[in-house]
């Protein structure tokens, strides 16, 4: 009955939607409002009030009451703030994702539980920033084959490299995604376009979407990436 009577809803909270955060994407202004009219009328249904709605559509936001808006959304100033979903930063002002991360304290310690304990909060689900993620789980790589402990100090040539990788976290605010995949006009043709690679340490695949446009136009977006390490054995050998 829900589905038949709020269609577009009920499928964005079956495959757009993650614990409390529902994120998804419509053609146009008009979609975006009946799409919001949907879920606010789904959510009711189930005794939920949907609020802190978000929009890079002015004239969406514009349906919506202020108080149920995001937080810093101005449209009398046609500002619109960035939100964080999943690790991810939306700026809804251009419409791109983008990355933050805070560097280590001053007396951070350099141990594999704190190493592994800052490349678990660099959330990527897209794949966005995995040529980055991949140098970190690589490194953890190189601890464990050194048979350290969790709270082990690391040597110097782990440090060093722990450092490098650090210091690349304040450049990650420089990656800009935009979100969109096609232009606002109609395609001629789409096709997927899939790279991959690999070395003895690391495997990785991009995928891109490139739409032909009725103007001619040839526009191509990043759409995922995925990167692994390759397995690797530990052996111990007991002392004598």
């Amino acid at each position: 009955m829900t589905k038949d009577s709020y269609p577009r809803a009920a499928e964005t909270v079956l495959k757009s939607t993650y614990m409390d955060d529902s994120m998804d994407s419509v053609i146009n202004k008009e979609q975006g409002i009946e799409l919001y009219n949907q879920l606010s009328q789904l959510w009711a249904k189930a005794g939920m009030y949907a609020r802190k709605w978000l929009s890079n559509s002015k004239a969406v936001l514009q349906c919506i009451p202020e108080e149920d808006r995001a937080s810093q959304v101005d449209l009398d100033e046609g500002y619109l703030p960035s939100v964080k979903t999943l690790g991810v930063i939306w700026q809804a002002d251009n419409d791109i994702f983008t990355f933050k991360a805070n560097p280590p304290a001053e007396d951070f310690k350099f141990t594999k539980r704190n190493i592994l304990s800052k490349v678990a909060t660099l959330l990527d689900p897209l794949g966005f920033i995995a040529p980055y993620t991949i140098r970190g789980k690589l490194l953890l790589q190189e601890m464990w084959t050194a048979g350290l402990d969790w709270d082990d100090q690391l040597d110097e040539e782990l440090v060093e490299k722990s450092r490098e990788w650090f210091r690349e976290l304040d450049e990650l605010c420089c990656i800009e995604i935009p979100r969109r995949l096609q232009l606002n006009e109609d395609i001629v043709s789409t096709s997927l376009h899939t790279f991959s690679d690999a070395s003895q340490e690391a495997y990785g695949s991009v995928i891109y979407a490139r739409n032909e446009h009725t103007s001619g136009m040839i526009y191509t977006r990043l759409i995922a990436a995925k990167s692994e390490s390759c397995s690797f054995n530990i052996s111990q050998h007991s002392k004598t």
